[in-house]
């Protein structure tokens, strides 16, 4: 093998492998490359989409607000409680301490984790939270600002069935973060209870899990659940909102902004979420309003088929739901590329046919 080194060039090759169905590498690199410009390559991220691809994101990009503006930054992580053995419970043991202890009706919340989270499906938990905030119970006491042995003592005192179950572990408790255990909070709290924005789980409010396929959005209408840290909330009641991030063009969007994880499924982050380009709807435009409702009545019929599809009862009435959901899912793919206007040949790009 001979290598020669020489100044960079202004271009180079590409190839995305978005399946192993080849029987030759070479071959299908040969087939399936395409030219990146070096220059396009920048500190602030390198994207090795093709020139017709990035010409779309561009155009994208710039066709709406970003999320993060859109929300006025409210993009929450759910709950770290530093050891989910001690607080996430079974529906039988949040019964037995309620019935100990009536009080703890209040503390035990219902809790999703990432897999309870899924597209356009009403939320239904499998598990519960005992919601423990630093220096409960008397969180709300200004004077408290570490640890505090008065408000162990209160919580045993008030809550003593909860005391009993936390206690048992204890150990494991303690060796959470020892630079914050016991020092910034006690043993018995959560370690990130999200206080400063607690409320809005108790409000409707959008979902997603952080690892996904694709876009993977659902609705609390309840506004009853708290989730795990490893899932985002975006507390607005929002169905236009939801079924744009939803949609298949936001998808595309999303894998040439971030960074696919193993075997191909996305990470939905913050820093990823806040940049994606949301059309807001202009109340005083008459297209835009038209938009607007029948985007959210397009979300209506998706969020009713989803709460259907589990009563199904033969497996004829599942099939007939699942393909009324389908073609629900391509009206609002096409009510999106139609107002981000998108031609029929970026629909393609967008699709993987062109």
């Amino acid at each position: 093998m001979r290598i020669i080194k020489g100044a960079p060039g202004d271009s180079f090759e590409a190839t995305q492998i978005k399946s192993l169905d080849f029987k030759d590498l070479y071959d299908y690199v040969q087939k399936n490359h395409y030219i990146i410009n070096r220059l396009d390559l920048d500190d602030s991220g390198w994207s090795l989409a093709d020139n017709r691809t990035k010409t779309l994101l561009a155009k994208l990009i710039s066709a709406g607000m970003p999320l993060g503006e859109y929300l006025r930054g409210k993009i929450y992580n759910g709950v770290k409680t530093g050891l989910n053995e001690a607080f996430v419970i079974d529906s039988e043991t949040r019964e037995q301490l309620i019935s100990e202890n009536p009080d703890s009706t209040d503390i035990i919340k219902p809790f999703l984790v990432g897999k309870d989270i899924k597209r356009y499906m009403p939320p239904k938990n499998s598990c519960y939270l005992i919601y423990i905030p630093w220096h409960f119970p008397l969180q709300n006491n200004p004077e408290i600002v570490s640890a505090s042995s008065i408000a162990e003592a209160q919580f045993e005192k008030q809550y003593p069935a909860l005391y009993k179950h936390l206690i048992k572990f204890k150990p494991q408790l303690m060796n959470r973060d020892k630079t914050e255990t016991n020092i910034k909070y006690e043993w018995y709290a959560l370690q990130r209870p999200r206080p400063d924005y607690y409320e809005e789980f108790g409000k409707p409010k959008i979902m997603l899990p952080d690892i996904s396929a694709r876009g993977n959005f659902t609705l609390d209408e309840d506004g009853k659940y708290f989730t795990v840290n490893a899932a985002y909330i975006i507390p607005k009641y929002d169905k236009y909102l939801l079924g744009i991030l939803n949609s298949s063009l936001i998808t595309f969007i999303y894998k040439h902004i971030s960074s696919s994880y193993r075997g191909g499924y996305l990470r939905f982050i913050h820093q990823y979420l806040a940049l994606l380009p949301i059309i807001a709807p202009n109340t005083s435009n008459s297209s835009e309003v038209e938009y607007n409702d029948r985007m959210v009545a397009l979300v209506n019929q998706m969020l009713s088929l989803h709460k259907l599809l589990p009563k199904a009862r033969t497996p004829h009435e599942q099939t007939a739901l699942e393909r009324q959901i389908e073609a629900a899912d391509r009206q609002i793919d096409a009510l999106v590329y139609e107002l981000y206007g998108l031609t029929e040949e970026e629909i393609a790009i967008v699709e993987g046919r062109g």
